[in-house]
This record gives C-alpha cells, structure tokens and sequence, in this order.
C-alpha cells in the first residue's frame, strides 16, 4: 500500500524489515487510539510514514485508501487473503501470478467496490504498493493473520461476519458486547452469544483485532453511503 514502487521489494532483507515495521505498527495501534484513528483515516498515508519514512502524493494515497476500504468492506475477499497467505507462506508469489490470482477472487465473488478501486488506480496510473510479489511474504512475517483455525465450541467476540443472534439482537457485522460476552477475535461463521459455534476460522491474530474492527466498520460505513462506488476521487 505504501511502499515505494521503487524500492526492489525481492530483496528478503527488505521484506523482513517491512514485516518488522508493519508489526510494530499494528502492536502500537493496537493501544494508542489516536494512531488508530489516523490509520483508520488514512491507511495508505500511515503505513507510508511509519514503514518507508515518507509521505505519498494525496493522490495517490487517496486511491490506495479507496483500495484498502473496499477490501475490508468485503469478508470474503478479506477470508481469500487469509487462505492465499498462509496457503503461500513458504513459496514466495511472483507479482503477477498474484495479481492475476487476485483479479480472479474479486471476480468471483462479485467485489464489486474492489473492481471499481482497482480501476481506479488504472485509470490514474497509481500502482499497487505493496501489493505485488512480496506481499505475501511481508503479511505473514508481519503475523497479521491467524494460522490456527478454530472449530466446536468457543468463546469469542470481535468483529463477525455472518449471523449474531443475542436475545432479540441480530447483526451482520462489527464488533459485539452482549451480556457477559467479551470479543477478541474476527471470524466468519453463525454465533450465539454465550457459548458460541464456529463455522470458520479466526481471521487475523489478537494484536490487530483492535485495527481491524475499527477498520472495518469504518470502511463499512463508505461502503453504505456509496463512497466507495466510483472510479475517480471526488
């Protein structure tokens, strides 16, 4: 999202310093609201300054951002990510196998806000950032993503995507107190509140759960009041 396109991101050496930088930024996110609020605002600005050292053209950065929300408006190209991650953790991903493999997630899964994002960044002549050959490699060295799925029983709260039912409560996203419930997970799947049943895995790991709800929600709310539904910055 943020790294120069310059930078030579097949250097192994380079990619374990950003996935250093990035997991320390989401453990300081984690804790310090103000950052979080400024990341939520303008991720593709935050990750620029905290992990290059440098600040994007607004352009630029305002295309990413448009990129960033509408994957996190979509489950299930943020579960796709997940799956493609982990499923590549020991065999680096050439850039355009990538692309080419993400191009054909959105499609099939109708993201239609993800398409109009990446047509965006076409239509302006702004490239991907770090979302190319190496991406892979930084997100799992960051640790952003949970590797242990969960089944059965569990006790979880967090961000859900899928059916929460709690007394007369019922929602289709963001984060749930209820009762004695507390969340500190995201996932997918139909939960009750009490004891609650997993149907898919835990998405991403404990330190970004705080990033990721805010996130979320925020980019959900662009989503819903048509934000994210064009090709070109307003």
């Amino acid at each position: 999202m943020g790294v120069d396109a310059d930078l030579d991101r097949t250097d192994p050496l380079r990619t374990a310093a950003v996935a250093r930088r990035v997991n320390a930024l989401f453990r300081a996110m984690s804790t310090d609201f103000l950052l979080r609020e400024q990341f939520v605002t303008d991720p593709a600005q935050i990750l620029a300054e905290y992990v290059d050292g440098g600040r994007l053209p607004a352009p630029r950065a305002s295309a990413l951002n448009q990129l960033v929300y509408a994957v996190a408006a979509s489950p299930e190209v943020l579960r796709w990510l997940r799956d493609y991650a982990l499923a590549h953790r020991e065999t680096p991903v050439p850039h355009t196998r990538f692309l080419t493999d993400f191009g054909r997630a959105v499609t099939e899964r109708q993201a239609v806000q993800v398409v109009l994002a990446l047509l965006r960044l076409s239509l302006e002549g702004e490239g991907l950032g770090v979302a190319d050959g190496s991406l892979v490699q930084i997100v799992n060295e960051s640790g952003l993503f949970e590797d242990e799925p969960l089944s059965g029983t569990e006790m979880s709260t967090g961000t859900q995507f899928g059916t929460e039912q709690s007394g007369t409560h019922m929602s289709t996203g963001g984060a749930l107190v209820s009762g004695t419930e507390m969340s500190t997970g995201t996932q997918f799947g139909t939960e009750v509140s009490g004891t609650q049943v997993s149907t898919g895995p835990r998405l991403f790991s404990g330190q970004v759960v705080p990033v990721v709800d805010a996130l979320t929600e925020y980019a959900g709310r662009l989503r819903d009041r048509g934000l994210l539904d064009s090709v070109r910055s307003r």
